[in-house]
């Protein structure tokens, strides 16, 4: 409910809202099904299990709007970083454009983190070359909204069933990425601590055939793009890899 209100409470209406129930045994489905009956912006979408990746893929396929951002149901976002995203992205012409997120403790609620994307000269709203960017800032999921062209196009799909895929998502866009553009709020609120979330050591231990399943094909994804990258896009997406591989080591 968290997740849904927060999207919901602001006052820009121009928005498509995609929810995918993943077969879930809960009642997140039913909780979904009765947001959407009075909010006409709610599209309730129910399949069977397939994991954060097919959910990712089914919301790219079932998108209508002009950009595409993605959050996790046992996140939320802020309704006020939300508002200044919306409006932006109602004239944008970027690619692909970035907000800054934070972290929180789910026992306390209380901020752990927050992720900034700095560096030397940065403005606001201001649309860079990708390449300009690279190597001063790495783009993460929670950071991230796209352009839905580009990823309807990119021809890859998130595997499915398996955990950590979200290191395909700030991945497989890039060498279709051409813009890119920040705006100053932070929009994302990524939920930390639970024993349940994947990114738990003990958790990526039991799930490392998952993790070395992503580390696999994000490698056969740099052999197959390298040639035609730009040396900027290829030092970026080197860096990307090098940080599952290095996840991979922690695993160990």
């Amino acid at each position: 409910r968290k997740a849904i209100e927060s999207i919901q409470n602001q006052t820009l209406t121009e928005f498509e809202f995609l929810i995918v129930d993943d077969g879930t045994p809960d009642n997140s489905g039913k909780i979904s099904d009765e947001y959407a009956m009075k909010d006409s912006r709610i599209h309730v979408i129910h399949k069977e299990n397939g994991g954060h990746g097919s959910t990712v893929n089914r919301g790219i396929e079932e998108a209508a709007g002009k950009y595409f951002k993605t959050v996790d149901g046992d996140d939320y976002v802020s309704a006020e970083g939300l508002k200044e995203l919306l409006s932006y992205l109602q004239t944008a012409e970027a690619d692909l454009v970035v907000n800054d997120y934070h972290s929180f403790n789910d026992a306390s609620g209380e901020m752990v983190s927050e992720m900034h994307h700095e560096f030397p000269g940065k403005e606001y709203r201001k649309i860079y070359a990708f390449e300009e960017v690279c190597g001063k800032v790495y783009i993460n999921m929670h950071a991230a909204t796209y352009r839905t062209e580009l990823l309807k196009k990119m021809g890859r799909r998130l595997d499915e069933h398996c955990f950590y895929v979200d290191a395909e998502y700030n991945l497989y866009p890039i060498p279709f990425v051409k813009t890119i553009a920040f705006l100053e709020k932070q929009v994302y609120c990524y939920r930390l601590g639970m024993e349940t979330q994947s990114m738990n050591i003990r958790n990526m231990q039991k799930n490392c055939a998952h993790h070395e399943m992503v580390l696999t094909h994000l490698l056969e994804f740099y052999k197959e793009e390298a040639e035609r990258l730009t040396p900027e896009k290829k030092a970026y997406v080197a860096e990307g890899v090098a940080k599952i591989l290095t996840s991979q080591y922690k695993i160990y």
